[in-house]
């Protein structure tokens, strides 16, 4: 169309400007149309909105979710948030379309615009009602339950639940800039008392782009109503502060909302789930969310324990922690873990859950502190066994990970052995609890992975009753990935026995403990029973003894008879990971025991850091270092966790010039910086110095060979990061220049 026409230097520039808000234009278009497809989450897992839907139809909220979470990126990538400096022009009497579901009774879900009308202004909250309910039911009945909602909102649900669960706009911020939260009242089908929509978090063709919740119109029971949008309202918040927590937190933290609210005070404080469900079957699963019983029926019951956990956790440590966990984007355990280290709370994980169940099984605030009890309900969980003959052996019992097993005890000795047989997969968390003439005593441990059985010898005046509490535990932080929490989750079916015996007297014990060899020597032991009567290896008699780590850890070795040094052993404790070791001696029959403690050890290894090899090619170096780990079985997470830093000396000042972070390479067997370029160096002599920190302490290598950087010139290779764009001007400048020249 140009040909034949001369361009003035005008038309050349606006040509140029053209090209140039093209491209802009094409790359930041804002979002794709996007109908819910069924597309399996996680192609490894097989669990995709669509099963979600089918498990449970009832839950909208958690499938939107997953939906969500499927296009998160795409959504995150294309879709800039609305300006937070626009009018609010929200006013009572407004007309307007909302994007909503039309049916729940079949997937995918199909969205349509529905017209509503807006009854009631709060302070927090936007009330509307869809058109179709005022017309059934006239504009003055509507209005008032929506000023009755509107008013419960604002005095209660929302102070409530943002001060145990911060900001409804969180992480994502406030999509319409908008304070106010939309509450839209419809007629839901499929058995849906209301849902949240993350799609109205993001700029989307189904979107409304606001922070909104649906509530059912038709609900009868005005409570209930209430309860379900406290409900709502908490996923909301949690979304837009992590958009992929457990169900185990998410729905934990949505339970508990409506306890904050008030609305479970009529039944001391405990939801149906938690009271009718989840207390009698105690052993499912924390972690998990098990749809694959005959019609979802377990989820109940993990409603209630996920309520009850939460419940525990704000009642011991205060709103704050739940605000932190909401906050906190890691997922499950972790997450729980990284809100204590945050709230300056010294517990792992596994240390809180022992005390939960612990909680769970005596329900005994008045003493430690109140861990062990609660002060805001009363609860106590189904026992499994109850055992009033011993001696007794009890086969296959069902234990599920992070699942409570609890076996109570009323022999009335005061004397008990337990013995659990030992998992090759899963440690094995002990809470035993033991109410005598002097109250109650409470010891927690969890064993090791590789021991075969685990035994626990139980003492007391005057017992009245034992509680042993048993779960199927990771002895480190459990990890459940998000895509994989549903179904019953890990279990095995352990043997317990149990018996009663007299005291034992061991006397005579020497131990030293080698630190340079690790090597752990006892020796001279002499048993004697209740009439003083000496025993020797003729008298079918075990003696052991056990080191007990800080973290748990447990190890139980056996000890050998001989006329000189009695009974003894040499144990290499080279295996065990760096920690203070309780030790702790054992001597048992069939009718007997004894126990005494020995003094504590401490097991630490060696660390040896080669000296760092430095090599340069153009404008690269290469920092590489050797090092060793003397723990047995330790060299994969001595590799995996050990901080290693190179530090980069400048010989001239003395000072340092760069640090580098090094990683581990499996095929080099060493650790390495890749191809570091030296820009941050100018022309001068240098030396490196490695650092490796690793648990509790820091070695640091001897320094490297000097070497020299020979060259000023440090400019880094120029690149285009938008080469779309240095095209597009070359291309436009060539037509303006050969334009003008033609002119000329």
């Amino acid at each position: 169309m140009l040909r034949g026409r001369k361009l003035n230097k005008k038309t050349v520039y606006i040509i140029i400007w053209n090209i140039l808000s093209i491209y802009i234009l094409v790359s930041s278009l804002s979002y794709h149309n996007v109908i819910a497809e069924d597309i399996t989450i996680n192609e490894n897992s097989g669990v995709s909105p669509k099963d979600l839907f089918l498990k449970d139809p009832t839950n909208p909220t958690q499938v939107l979710k997953a939906e969500i979470n499927q296009k998160k990126d795409q959504l995150v990538s294309f879709s800039p948030r609305v300006s937070n400096d626009k009018e609010f022009s929200d006013a009572l009497d407004d007309e307007r379309s909302f994007w909503t579901i039309q049916s729940f009774n079949s997937y995918p879900y199909t969205y349509v615009q529905i017209t509503a009308t807006l009854l009631a202004i709060g302070d927090h909250t936007y009330v509307y009602v869809a058109n179709s309910v005022i017309n059934n039911v006239g504009k003055s009945t509507a209005q008032s339950k929506a000023e009755t909602y509107r008013d419960e909102f604002d005095d209660v649900i929302y102070p409530s639940d943002t001060l145990y669960f911060g900001s409804p706009d969180g992480y994502l911020g406030d999509i319409d800039g908008d304070p106010k939260v939309t509450m839209l009242l419809l007629s839901l089908d499929g058995g849906v008392a209301g849902y949240f929509d993350p799609i109205n978090e993001y700029v989307d063709s189904n979107s409304n782009q606001r922070e909104m919740i649906y509530v059912n119109y038709d609900m009868s029971d005005i409570q209930y109503s209430f309860a379900v949008i406290a409900h709502e309202f908490q996923h909301l918040i949690h979304f837009n502060h992590d958009q992929d927590e457990l169900w185990f937190i998410d729905e934990g933290c949505s339970e508990f909302a409506t306890y904050a609210a008030g609305y479970w005070a009529g039944n001391d404080n405990l939801t149906y789930f938690a009271e009718d469900n989840f207390a009698n079957n105690p052993i499912d699963s924390l972690l998990y969310w098990n749809y694959d019983s005959e019609g979802g029926y377990d989820v109940r019951i993990d409603y209630g324990g996920a309520y009850l956990f939460i419940f525990y956790l704000a009642e011991k440590y205060g709103f704050q922690i739940i605000e932190t966990l909401v906050a906190e984007t890691a997922n499950g355990a972790q997450g729980v873990e990284n809100a204590l280290i945050d709230e300056e709370i010294p517990l792992t994980f596994n240390d809180l859950y022992l005390n939960w169940i612990t909680a769970l099984t005596i329900d005994a605030p008045n003493i430690e502190g109140g861990l062990y009890g609660f002060v805001n309900l009363d609860i106590q969980i189904k026992v499994k066994t109850e055992i009033s003959n011993v001696p007794t052996e009890s086969n296959n019992e069902l234990h599920r990970y992070y699942g409570i097993h609890v076996t109570k005890i009323t022999s009335g000795s005061d004397n008990i052995f337990f013995e659990i047989s030992g998992s090759d997969q899963y440690a094995i968390g002990f809470s035993i609890a033991v109410l005598d003439s002097e109250g109650w005593h409470i010891n927690q441990s969890i064993s090791d992975i590789s021991t075969e059985s685990k035994l626990e010898i139980i003492q007391g005046k005057d017992i009245l009753r034992i509680y042993v509490i048993t779960s199927l535990l990771d002895p480190d932080t459990p990890f459940v990935d998000s895509n994989d929490q549903f179904g019953l989750g890990p279990y095995e079916y352990l043997d317990l026995n149990i018996y009663v015996g007299n005291p034992l007297s061991i006397q005579n014990v020497h131990s030293t403990y080698e630190e340079s060899t690790w090597t752990y020597i006892i020796s001279g032991v002499r048993i004697y029973d209740v009439n003083n009567t000496e025993l020797d290896n003729t008298s079918q008699i075990d003696v052991f003894v056990e080191f007990k780590g800080s973290e748990g850890f447990q190890m139980i070795k056996s000890l050998n008879y001989s006329d000189t040094d009695y009974w003894n052993g040499q144990f290499s404790l080279q295996s065990f990971s760096e920690d203070t070791y309780s030790v702790k001696l054992f001597a048992k029959n069939s009718s007997a025991f004894g126990r005494i403690n020995l003094a504590d050890i401490i097991v630490e290894h060696i660390i040896t850091v080669e000296k760092p090899s430095i090599e340069i090619s153009g404008d690269y170096l290469v920092i590489t270092v050797g090092a060793s780990y003397t723990q047995l079985n330790g060299w994969e997470n001595f590799t995996k966790y050990a901080e290693v830093k190179a530090v980069i000396y400048d010989i001239s000042s003395s000072t340092p010039a760069d640090v580098i972070d090094l990683s581990y390479d499996s095929g080099l067997d060493k650790w390495t910086s890749g191809s570091y370029y030296y820009a941050n160096l100018t022309y001068g002599d240098y030396y490196v110095s490695v650092t490796f920190k690793y648990g509790y302490r820091t070695v640091t290598s001897n320094n490297s060979d000097i070497f020299s950087i020979e060259t000023e010139d440090t400019t880094p290779p120029s690149f285009t990061p938008f080469p779309l764009i240095s095209t597009t001007l070359a291309i436009a400048t060539l037509v303006a220049v050969l334009t003008l020249k033609k002119r000329k």
